[in-house]
């Protein structure tokens, strides 16, 4: 049974409070179960964060709601308005993927809608475009449902998170950052729970030990000599205690199989490798840039940029859609006049293209193919990628498009080389893949240059910073938080130096009116602040 109603408005013109309701909803793909959910409700003021693997059913779901997909069993009421922030795919046009998210972005708003719902809407967007489709969503007075794997974006926007995850959807309180602090609570009582039930199973276990050790002393007599009527005795009092013991194990065996099971939660391994070719570099400078500049087509993207990526650095390269991080990191890897690259350097370029894999061989021989590293480090970073036990025996070929890329990382990663190269990694996968790719490159030894439009896949991975911008290259040792706080510190002079100004004029206007000695000091006053802001 299935049923999807349409309620209009209300004869005062406004909306229910709750404008979505789904319950008992149920959705297969062939005989696959995709979820099965009691209930959902989105409300006025619901600024929703819908999260979970890649192919967990986030989008079908999103559908689902919008009411342009089918569902099998489940009632749907919808009481709003709804528009759609597509996700958008590559394609052959003129326009860049940027400028067609965009043009989606103004065309939802467009239709003035009651909710609001977003497929990826980041994806295509350079840090500056979406901090302001943040704002943008922050000023919607309407609820909103955001598929997304920016957990900056989703820290900012929502207050509660939806997670589809064993076949069903958990709702919780709160932005991205309070969803993961709950999980991590919950990791940690899992892990407690599972330390106590072995305790207790270890205990329960060494009791019975202990009582068939007992058990076993009973069968051999207390003394050789003993009489025929001890004898007798000793064998009565025997079978009586024995019969007890057993009694007593067969209760405490009882125990354990009551005992609630708990099951030892998953612990990714950690991964730390070493990079047998590190020790060939001869110096600390990777590579030196001096007076570079690129153009594309008449247009100048920088020019006569210098500065040094050193030995074991994370590098992150960012800037506006266009402004030339894709050239740039091309450029890195060609030794030219204006680049140095240094002696036994051997570079690793990930671009998410897949065509670096056998489709028609298993995850495991791909990997392998290419691989300088031993068995047991391939199968932790498989497992690292979430590639565990008999995963790694799936043909390349049946994976999805995230999973594909992840093979074609992992291939690249456990090769011959000692600088990775990295262009928009964190695209295509999910939450949990994006965390794992952050766990190897930041126990990873070798040096890392990559391209990212996620802050915080940056903020947790980039030791230093090079920035396109005005046409030149800012190259910025720290991490991109300590960049931002830099960064803020010219804006907030400015916002104080326009805020003097303004008094100055306002002190000038009353001098020119009715001047006095209080006015005059006030005036010095503030000249002598203008110009200490002027210097700083």
């Amino acid at each position: 049974m299935l049923r999807l109603n349409l309620y209009p408005e209300n004869m005062d013109g406004g909306f229910f409070m709750i404008m979505i309701e789904a319950n008992h909803l149920k959705k297969t793909i062939g005989e696959r179960l995709l979820f099965s959910i009691d209930q959902l409700r989105i409300a006025k003021g619901d600024r929703i964060g819908l999260i979970g693997r890649n192919g967990s059913g986030k989008t079908t779901l999103l559908n689902i709601l919008m009411g342009t997909e089918s569902f099998d069993e489940g009632e749907i009421h919808n009481r709003a308005k709804i528009s759609l922030i597509p996700q958008i795919q590559r394609n052959m046009s003129n326009q860049s993927g940027g400028e067609r998210t965009n043009a989606a972005i103004q065309a939802a708003f467009a239709k003035s809608p009651d909710i609001l719902f977003a497929d990826e809407p980041t994806s295509n967007l350079d840090i500056e475009s979406v901090r302001q489709l943040e704002q943008k969503l922050l000023r919607f007075k309407g609820a909103m449902i955001i598929i997304s794997h920016d957990r900056a974006f989703l820290d900012t926007i929502c207050n509660k998170i939806w997670e589809v995850e064993n076949q069903t959807v958990t709702v919780f309180a709160g932005n991205y950052h309070m969803y993961t602090t709950w999980k991590e609570q919950q990791r940690k009582r899992e892990a407690l729970e599972y330390e106590q039930y072995q305790k207790k199973k270890k205990q329960l276990e060494h009791a019975i030990l202990l009582k068939k050790q007992k058990a076993e002393k009973m069968i051999k007599p207390p003394s050789k000599r003993m009489g025929t009527s001890e004898s007798r005795l000793w064998k009565m009092q025997k079978g009586t205690k024995q019969k007890g013991v057993h009694q007593s194990i067969e209760a405490l065996e009882t125990r354990i199989s009551k005992l609630e099971k708990i099951e030892k939660p998953k612990n990714l391994p950690v991964v730390k490798m070493n990079v047998a070719s590190e020790s060939t570099l001869p110096n600390k400078t990777v590579i030196q840039a001096k007076d570079i500049t690129a153009s594309v087509d008449g247009k100048v993207l920088w020019e006569k940029a210098s500065f040094s990526i050193q030995t074991g650095s994370k590098t992150a390269i960012i800037g506006a859609n266009g402004s030339g991080k894709t050239t740039l990191i091309k450029r890195l890897q060609s030794k030219s006049d204006d680049i140095y690259v240094s002696t036994g350097v051997k570079f690793g370029y990930f671009s998410q293209h897949i065509d670096i894999l056998d489709e028609s061989k298993a995850i495991l021989e791909n990997v392998q193919a290419t691989a300088v590293h031993s068995p047991e480090m391939i199968r932790t970073v498989l497992a690292r990628l979430l590639f565990r036990g008999h995963d790694v025996f799936k043909d390349v070929g049946v994976l999805s498009g995230g999973e594909k890329v992840k093979v074609a990382f992992a291939k690249i990663f456990l090769s011959d080389i000692n600088v990775l190269v990295m262009d928009e990694p964190t695209n295509f996968l999910d939450m949990e893949s994006i965390q794992s790719l952050e766990h190897l490159l930041t126990h990873y030894e070798g040096t890392v240059i990559f391209v990212s439009h996620d802050r915080q896949f940056i903020q947790n991975v980039a030791t230093d910073i090079l920035e396109i911008k005005e046409q030149t290259i800012h190259a910025y040792a720290g991490s991109y938080q300590e960049l931002q706080r830099k960064q803020q510190i010219p804006v907030k002079r400015e916002e104080e130096r326009l805020l003097i100004e303004t008094k100055i004029t306002e002190v000038l206007s009353l001098l020119s009116v009715a001047p006095t000695t209080e006015l005059e000091q006030q005036f010095t006053a503030l000249i002598k602040q203008r110009n200490e802001l002027k210097q700083q």
